[in-house]
């Protein structure tokens, strides 16, 4: 999966999970939490920050727990506001 564009997580919980395929989720977009205080979680499945992908939990945490990379000027934005 290949994201170019803006991709906005509005759940707590497993998000996008990737059991039985090797591929990875490669970010040269915007992955945006907007909603819910708890965790968004991407399991499975490696989260890979390409440059100019941008990551950011506006509210709660977003998880990226499959691994991955973030190589070459890529912006990471990760914060969290009660």
């Amino acid at each position: 999966m290949r994201s170019l564009v803006f991709y906005n997580v509005q759940t707590d919980g497993d998000f996008l999970y990737n059991a039985a395929n090797t591929s990875a989720f490669n970010n040269a977009g915007t992955i945006d939490k907007t909603a819910g205080t708890g965790s968004s979680n991407l399991p499975g499945l490696p989260f890979d920050n390409v440059p100019g992908g941008i990551a950011r939990a506006e509210t709660g945490t977003l998880n990226l727990s499959g691994g991955g990379t973030s190589t070459g000027g890529t912006t990471w934005r990760l914060r969290a506001r009660p």
